[in-house]
């Protein structure tokens, strides 16, 4: 009977799996481990619970805390919305590759894990992987609220010029009423002095001059004071109008 010739392949595929066996056992334990310490965790004295660790078990309480957080993260072997299992996604991480991404929601542990190998990053990649994610997704926070901004700005700096040229349209034909109420006034003014003309003047009346006089007065303040509000008014739409289009100038820039 003769020995069984073993080459490098047969060697290296017994490794592999003798490799990914030891991790998914890992795994298991950490997550275990961590449940347990949860467990422990309400059981133990109040104030005796670092004693406990350090005494009993021989972890230091960072390391049981990290224990838990996996625990708490990962056990329960959870079905996403992509349809696959955590053991699935994260079955072949160590415990050093598990904590960078305990700061990450889980779906969005999931998007990581899909994108990126991550069995095949050391610990430090993966971190850097976390951290650099984090920045990306602030930022695009950061730019949707300024866009969001900026069309708020530009909204209420539209709504700003309707209404200042609906003042102005208002204003200009408040200034046309004013023209025509002078212009009436003129011509009746005008139609007075004619009829005054007109009328005999018996040789025992006197005309009353002062009379006469105060009446042309009051006519002409009575345009004056016409012709002043018209221009207020006039002056005060254009103001607006000017203030409005000012921000609108400016929403390219916003944006």
């Amino acid at each position: 009977m003769s020995d069984i010739v073993r080459n490098i392949d047969t060697v290296t595929a017994e490794i592999i799996v003798i490799r990914d066996n030891a991790k998914k056992v890992f795994y298991d334990a950490v997550i275990k481990i961590g449940c347990r310490l949860l467990e422990a965790k309400d059981l133990v004295p109040h104030g005796e619970w670092t004693h406990y660790l350090q005494s009993v078990l021989g972890y230091t309480p960072s390391t049981a805390q990290n224990y838990m957080r996996i625990a708490s993260a990962f056990s329960g072997n959870q079905v996403g919305l992509d349809g696959k299992s955590q053991d699935e996604l994260f079955g072949e991480l160590g415990y050093a590759q598990l904590l960078p991404l305990l700061g990450l929601p889980d779906e969005e542990r999931r998007e990581l894990a899909a994108e990126n190998d991550l069995p095949s990053m050391s610990s430090r990649e993966i971190n850097k992987l976390v951290s650099d994610y984090k920045e990306a997704r602030a930022a695009l926070k950061d730019a949707d609220e300024r866009s969001a901004e900026a069309l708020e700005k530009m909204e209420k700096a539209e709504e700003a010029q309707k209404k200042a040229e609906e003042a102005e349209t208002n204003e200009r034909n408040a200034r046309l009423a004013a023209e025509e109420k002078i212009g009436a006034l003129e011509g009746q003014v005008q139609k007075l002095m004619e009829e005054a003309k007109t009328i005999p003047i018996q040789a025992e009346v006197v005309p009353d001059e002062k009379a006469l006089e105060a009446a042309r007065q009051a006519a002409r303040d009575e345009m004056q004071k016409a012709v002043r509000q018209a221009e207020e008014k006039a002056k005060a739409a254009e103001g607006k109008l000017a203030k409005a289009r000012n921000p609108l100038a400016m929403k390219v820039n916003l944006l």
